[in-house]
């Protein structure tokens, strides 16, 4: 009897404590939805990364040395003037004329213009950097009797004074500097002009760009909304002659009825009428309308009073008079 009470004693303890458990349960439950629970010390936030560097795999190359003028500019490359020698550091002190008739690039023609003759010019000199090297080149130009001029350009090196290759141009040339550009103008026809752009290169000015000015050669005829240009030239003979057209009034009859024939009727058809003097075919770009409003001949006098289609005559149609009687 003590056993079985024990037994009931302890599985009636028991339940309770599952209930109380399962209670817990629910209640921690019901308490995650919607509540603020205390997670213990908040973690220490870690510093904003920087954004990762870039790291270059091969040293930097620099751009490469502007050459000097020594290295690029040989003297050898380049023709000294003999006889002529600067003492200064500016070629403003030379005399052009001097210069001009030591220069053994020159031709005859220019050492006559320099001596004097009809139409002959020697430019006054001008003076621009045109290598680069913070002096001044001198320029000046020769215009032959002729009609032929050269461009020179002198260099001063080491006291002294190298003649770059001449240049020729048309007559009537203008020049100007851009920078370090030369630019050469020439008047290759009444209308037209052309611009040179010449550079220096280390050893000669060359010629990198050329540009064409004036109006087109090459006319475009203006259009106008309907007017038709014909494509031969004016007058009678040359001009082609129309095409004949259908005519919509109806055909002579043969038994000799007077009947109104057109302009446009094939050659050989006869007509008893003729339309009004000075009167004529007449050229439209409006297309033909054949319909009945053109059927009607037009008021050309009295001889066209007969209709267009006359019916044989009575007398042709109707039996003699013998017969009649017989």
């Amino acid at each position: 009897m003590s056993s079985w009470l024990s037994r009931t004693a302890a599985r009636c303890g028991a339940v309770p404590a599952v209930l109380a458990l399962a209670a817990l349960a629910a209640l921690a439950g019901c308490a995650d939805t919607g509540q603020l629970h205390d997670a213990g010390a908040t973690r220490p936030l870690s510093a904003p990364t920087s954004p990762p560097t870039p790291v270059a795999l091969w040293a930097a190359v620099g751009a490469a040395p502007t050459p000097s003028a020594s290295a690029t500019q040989p003297v050898g490359a380049l023709t000294p003037v003999p006889g002529i020698t600067v003492s200064g550091a500016d070629l403003r002190s030379v005399d052009v004329h001097q210069l001009l008739r030591q220069d053994p690039q020159l031709k005859d023609a220019e050492r006559t213009a320099l001596a004097g003759c009809t139409g002959c010019q020697v430019l006054d000199p001008r003076y621009a950097d045109l290598v680069g090297d913070g002096g001044a080149e001198l320029i000046t130009a020769v215009l032959t009797a002729d009609q032929h001029a050269y461009l020179h350009v002198y260099q001063l090196r080491d006291h002294q004074v190298l003649a770059v290759p001449e240049i020729s141009v048309l007559p009537g040339f203008t020049a100007q500097t851009v920078g370090r550009d030369l630019v050469v103008n020439e008047p290759t026809s009444a209308a037209t002009e052309t611009s040179s752009t010449y550079r220096w290169d280390g050893g000669q000015l060359v010629r990198v760009e050329t540009k064409f000015t004036g109006p087109d050669t090459v006319a475009t005829p203006d259009c106008q909304p309907g007017v038709v240009t014909p494509p031969y030239p004016t007058g009678k003979s040359s001009r082609p002659q129309p095409s004949a057209v259908p005519s919509a009034a109806p055909a002579a009859t043969p038994s000799g009825g007077s009947a109104y024939l057109p302009p446009t009727a094939p050659p050989g058809a006869k007509a008893s009428a003729s339309p009004k003097s000075g009167a004529g075919p007449v050229m439209s770009a409006a297309p033909s309308n054949p319909g009945p409003a053109n059927t009607a001949p037009p008021n050309t006098g009295p001889a066209n009073t007969a209709p267009v289609n006359p019916a044989p005559s009575n007398t042709a149609l109707s039996k003699p008079t013998s017969e009649r009687t017989s």
